[in-house]
């Protein structure tokens, strides 16, 4: 384990369904919860309470013959770090079918709904149409004080960056990008700064703009130096393999391999991710009103940009 990120689990894991050939259907699952590093979670709902290493079977629901059957479950998990460290937020992962639940990101309070449906109808005995009680796994993250340079939350990624120049990232979306989260990050050089998004992450050290991904082939690694890029201040990046620098009153941007559209901008400073959109404030100037903030994004192939005072 990191030596200067402490990452612990909760995780929930619901089992399978064990009977769809019998008139009646027990769907039972099992809750655990492990503990990694410096902090702690406490799990409560109606039937379970657990606020140290423990391991509980749940039983969901029976169905009968001819039936449809919708149920939830709720669950609240709060997580606690160490004096030694800050809370960062959660990530979740293995949702599928029509589970959901709340979003938790950096409240430690995270509210979990779980939703299980199953229909059983003649001729055929049990017919299981949707059952979405599948594995759950909430991740409270903290990492030591001392250690922490700069961090960056998006919906699907959190990303850290610590002493002396250690990058990590996690994807807080399903499978499909869990391999995202052992792709190793470039060696950095005094670092400050890191941005990311879905399945890409960029860090700025003395030497320039470094991105990583599980694939390569769709983005640029080296920014600063494809683009000539010098004193660069800040970097965004956002979902699609999209990035931008602000370097000396300028800002470029990326999208894969090639360089990307960008407004005509004054002054350009404060860059940064909003949602899909990177956005500046503008300063005054002939194409710019003091204290305006201009956004710009291209989803599907449309590029849009709008200002907002």
């Amino acid at each position: 384990m990191n030596k200067f990120l402490s990452l612990f689990y909760l995780i929930l894991i619901v089992g399978p369904l064990t009977g769809c050939g019998s008139s009646d259907l027990d769907d039972e699952g099992k809750f655990s919860i492990r503990f990694l590093g410096n902090g702690s979670a406490q799990v409560n709902s109606e039937d379970l309470q657990c606020t140290e290493d423990c391991e509980h079977l749940i039983t969901f629901s029976t169905l009968e013959t001819n039936s449809l059957v919708s149920n939830t479950r709720h669950f609240t998990a709060e997580a606690s770090a160490a004096e030694d460290s800050q809370f960062l937020g959660w990530l979740a992962s293995n949702r599928d079918l029509v589970s959901f639940d709340y979003p938790c990101d950096d409240d430690p309070v995270c509210e979990v709904v779980m939703q299980e449906t199953c229909a059983v109808s003649l001729p055929i005995p049990v017919v299981c149409v949707a059952n979405s009680i599948n594995d759950l796994e909430l991740r409270p993250v903290t990492v030591l004080k001392d250690s922490l340079i700069d961090w960056d939350r998006a919906s699907d990624a959190l990303c850290v960056l610590q002493q002396p120049g250690i990058a990590q990232c996690w994807q807080t979306t399903v499978e499909l990008y869990r391999h995202f989260e052992r792709t190793a990050a470039p060696v950095l050089n005094q670092p400050t700064a890191i941005s990311g998004a879905g399945n890409m992450a960029c860090a700025l050290d003395q030497s320039g703009v470094h991105c990583w991904s599980d694939k390569p082939e769709r983005m640029l690694a080296e920014p600063s130096a494809h683009f000539g890029l010098q004193q660069v201040e800040a970097i965004a990046v956002r979902f699609g393999y999209y990035g931008c620098a602000l370097a000396l009153g300028d800002v470029t941007c990326w999208q894969g391999q090639a360089a990307a559209q960008v407004p005509e901008l004054v002054d350009p400073r404060n860059l940064r991710r909003d949602g899909h959109a990177i956005c500046v404030d503008e300063g005054a100037g002939e194409a710019g009103t003091d204290g305006e903030t201009l956004c710009w994004s291209t989803i599907g192939g449309q590029y849009n940009e709008w200002r907002t005072p």
